[in-house]
């Protein structure tokens, strides 16, 4: 509204002198020229903050067609794009923080936040949100574009917030978080279970290698059932109304879907409605088994020997066995004792021989040894023979055999005995 039309709406009490004071006032803006009616913004400074780009203006200026120019208001700053939290806030690390540091603050979140653990009517805003920060805080050029425009260099790339461009697949991101993984198509027969046995194992068989029969309590595939495993003979398996045959079916979680196993036909896309008397429907039954373990010379307790295609049988016809695992336990022996591929012994003397020396027979892994010794053996001294101890486990090689001494002074002399160990101790004075 221009001055004259607003002066002509005052009340009619001194109309005339108004008029003639909005007439003289006009007039003396006639001789400018004639402008277009414009709103112009001037803005004083532009900043970046977390949320994006700001703009500050000073004042909004009208100008008008008849040349005058008013001041319309003053206004606060105002955002110009949607404000979103900072980044760093959402995930909770310093500006500084590493890549390691971001995942690590991530994943944390990430399983706080999800919908399938938190019930808060919040969460999948948050999730998403979390989402969208780990996308660009996760990407380094991204980063580095954020850390200079902030939000604004994220907003035009397209896509859903969080997904957009990065390369991120978030059934991987879950599988990883909550052990999810994708239920794929079976290639091929699925192969049995494996079985894990453990076998105690004699000292000496575990030095030199031996074939030692192991039985146990197994299953086998049933042979009433065998053309159609599990199912009551003349009958055959029925496709899963659940999963429609495919062995999936799809879960929603918050934003995503999942593909899961079918839980009415666990993944084989069929079940039974008949099953067979004899199995029940596992088409396997309890058998008394009996197998051959190839212990090789070296092995030690926590050893684990695998026999491959003696496990459980497949679940489906013609599918492998899976494998049968023995843990060995090596025994004791009373008079080797073994660390690592050393043995070791302990070979009791009298004093004559200490002091004397001479031969020394001892018993080894290989049989009898004589060792020649010098006078003047120590109590606890050490003869080390080498390469004569324990194979090493599938390379070959084989340690040390190392001998301690152990002097044995008499408690009781005869006198004999007393007369010549006195002699000898004026001598040795």
């Amino acid at each position: 509204m221009c001055i004259r039309d607003r002066v002509s709406t005052q009340s009619t009490g001194g109309r005339t002198l108004k008029k003639m004071r909005a007439r003289a006032l006009v007039s003396r803006f006639k001789r400018r020229p004639t402008q277009t009616a414009l709103p112009t913004c001037l803005f004083s400074t532009t900043s970046r903050q977390a949320g994006g780009w700001f703009a500050r203006p000073l004042a909004c200026v009208q100008v008008r067609r008849d040349g005058l120019s008013r001041n319309l208001r003053m206004f606060h700053a105002t955002r110009c794009v949607l404000q979103k939290r900072d980044y760093y806030e959402v995930l909770g690390v310093p500006r500084d923080a590493s890549a390691a540091d971001i995942k690590k603050a991530y994943y944390q979140l990430a399983k706080k936040l999800h919908p399938d653990t938190n019930d808060g009517k919040d969460a999948e805003k948050q999730f998403a949100e979390l989402q969208d920060a780990y996308e660009v805080m996760s990407d380094s050029e991204k980063r580095s574009m954020y850390d200079q425009f902030g939000h604004a260099a994220t907003d035009g790339t397209g896509g859903d917030p969080g997904f957009g461009g990065g390369g991120m697949n978030p059934e991987d991101i879950f599988s990883e978080l909550f052990g999810r993984r994708r239920q794929q198509q079976q290639r091929g027969p699925r192969p049995g279970s494996d079985v894990q046995l453990g076998l105690k194992l004699e000292f000496m068989d575990a030095i030199r290698g031996a074939k030692v029969p192991v039985s146990f309590m197994g299953t086998t595939n049933c042979s009433k059932c065998e053309e159609s495993p599990g199912c009551a003979p003349g009958t055959n398996p029925a496709t899963c109304p659940a999963c429609g045959g495919t062995g999936q079916e799809a879960v929603n979680s918050g934003f995503f879907q999942f593909m899961n196993m079918c839980g009415k036909c666990r993944g084989k896309g069929t079940f039974i409605t008949s099953p067979c008397g004899d199995c029940g429907g596992s088409a396997r039954v309890s058998e008394q088994r009996e197998v051959i373990v190839s212990i090789p010379a070296g092995v030690d307790t926590g050893t684990n020997i695998r026999l491959l295609n003696q496990g459980e049988p497949g679940e489906t016809k013609g599918a492998a066995r899976g494998h049968l695992y023995v843990e060995l336990q090596v025994m004791g022996h009373p008079y080797f004792k073994r660390k690592g591929i050393d043995i070791h012994v302990e070979r009791p003397i009298s004093l004559s021989k200490a002091v004397l020396g001479g031969d020394i027979r001892i018993e080894s892994l290989d049989g009898e040894e004589i060792l020649n010794m010098v006078p003047g053996i120590q109590p606890g001294q050490r003869h080390i023979l080498p390469r004569k101890g324990a194979v090493k486990l599938n390379a070959g090689n084989r340690g040390d055999f190392v001998v301690h001494f152990k002097v044995r002074v008499p408690k009781q002399l005869t006198p004999r005995q007393q007369e010549l160990m006195e002699e000898f101790a004026t001598i040795e004075e």
